[in-house]
């Protein structure tokens, strides 16, 4: 049986996200991460959903209170993703598996570049969603890479793989952190 607490913002029942003055419902909650607004208290881009003594809506900061939003990875409340971590620490996590040596698990010391572009891109999510939609290559190729299985080079793109669209994607990108020469 589901949480029957009422949430603040809709009222609807089965509100989890436990707040000092009440709770929120996955929704609510959602809407009110994705949406952050410029705090009253310090004037910072944040979620607001906790309040002041008389009754303001302010972040958790502003409260001395820890944020229900936060990765519990890296603390952040930038770039949600899923109720606990942010894009940027799935797309790290995943960037680390595919790009790391089989035999010795640190990423390929050439693609460490490749790493830092990706994982510090202005939208983590979009960079995580095209590694891992259907259809894409890019994984398989910058892990064959980092095995060893394929060079890092022009001439694996001219010579072993097709001339198209999601091919010369992928060689630009090397080619714009730097792996590639121009």
């Amino acid at each position: 049986m589901g949480s029957r607490h009422p949430c603040l913002d809709c009222g609807g029942l089965g509100a989890n996200t436990a707040l000092p003055h009440g709770r929120l419902c996955v929704g609510c909650r959602r809407r009110r991460h994705y949406h952050p607004k410029q705090c009253p208290g310090c004037a910072q881009t944040r979620p607001l959903a906790y309040r002041t003594a008389d009754d303001t809506e302010v972040c958790a900061g502003c409260v001395g209170q820890a944020s229900v939003f936060a990765c519990t990875e890296c603390g952040s409340e930038k770039h949600p993703y899923s109720c606990n971590r942010c894009a940027r620490c799935y797309l790290r996590e995943l960037l680390t598996e595919v790009l790391a040596r089989p035999s010795t698990g640190q990423i390929h010391q050439r693609l460490v570049p490749v790493f830092e572009l990706l994982t510090t891109s202005r939208r983590p999510q979009t960079t995580y969603w095209w590694l891992t939609k259907p259809g894409s290559i890019a994984q398989d190729i910058l892990s064959a890479m980092a095995a060893g299985r394929l060079a890092i080079s022009h001439d694996t793109f001219r010579a072993q793989l097709p001339m198209d669209r999601r091919h010369g994607y992928l060689r630009d990108l090397l080619t714009a952190a730097g792996v590639l020469e121009p």
